[in-house]
């Protein structure tokens, strides 16, 4: 699969670094997760983090990876807000990644990510003016997106849009639960312009609900993951 077959007509991709492209204009290529993509991951990706503060375990966000793997058909895979892939390159690893586009905002971040798994197409872009055609695939992946940009945001509508009738769409949301500590955390990202206004397990499924058809979900902690289809 090459990008042409799924970008949208008036957009086009230069690339940047090995395996590493951008919709963007120069001038608009910085982001500010591009500096701190290093301390991210080391934060992040760190185990006793997750599990003390969102009561997860590293496991749990590579296994919902695998699993989507396993659900995904034969034609084009989304991994929108891909990050460093700090939890999902090792699952990655056997993924057909020749068709599969690794999205995100941020180079320093999918910089990281390309020395993670060579012979991935990582692209930059906007979530919420997304460069795809529509309906362009069969498999949509939002690993950890959601909360940082909330469910009023135009990311839902923007993921049906490029995902085809019956398509497989996942993703994975911090939402608030009875965890007081997982629960402050996000009222503490949502102060430093680092999340969403954080939202309730019942708030971010009602919203994916509205967009998809809704076939399973599961909490790890604070970490809630949805799985559901396009509707035709």
């Amino acid at each position: 699969m090459q990008l042409s077959d799924v970008l949208l007509p008036n957009r086009s991709a230069e690339p940047v670094s090995p395996g590493v492209w951008s919709t963007l204009p120069a001038d608009q290529r910085a982001d500010g997760y591009d500096r701190m993509a290093r301390a991210y991951d080391r934060v992040v990706g760190n185990g006793l983090y997750n599990r003390l503060v969102w009561g997860a375990s590293i496991q749990n966000y590579a296994d919902a990876a695998r699993e989507g793997l396993r659900d995904a058909g034969r034609g084009a895979i989304l991994d929108c807000g891909c990050g460093s892939l700090v939890f999902t390159a090792r699952a990655y690893q056997s993924a057909p990644l020749d068709r599969m586009i690794l999205f995100d905002r941020s180079l320093g971040m999918m910089q990281r990510g390309a020395a993670r798994l060579p012979g991935g197409q990582f692209l930059q872009g906007d979530a919420f003016d997304l460069p795809f055609r529509d309906g362009a695939f069969e498999t949509v992946f939002a690993w950890g997106f959601l909360h940082v940009v909330g469910t009023r945001s135009p990311l839902l509508a923007e993921l049906r849009r490029v995902a085809a009738p019956a398509a497989t769409v996942i993703l994975s949301s911090l939402v608030l639960t009875n965890r007081a500590i997982g629960n402050r955390m996000l009222g503490l990202l949502h102060r430093q312009g680092e999340a969403a206004m954080p939202e309730t397990e019942a708030e971010v499924t009602r919203a994916f609900s509205d967009t998809f058809t809704l076939t399973s979900q599961t909490l790890h902690g604070s970490m809630l993951v949805l799985q559901g289809t396009a509707r035709g």
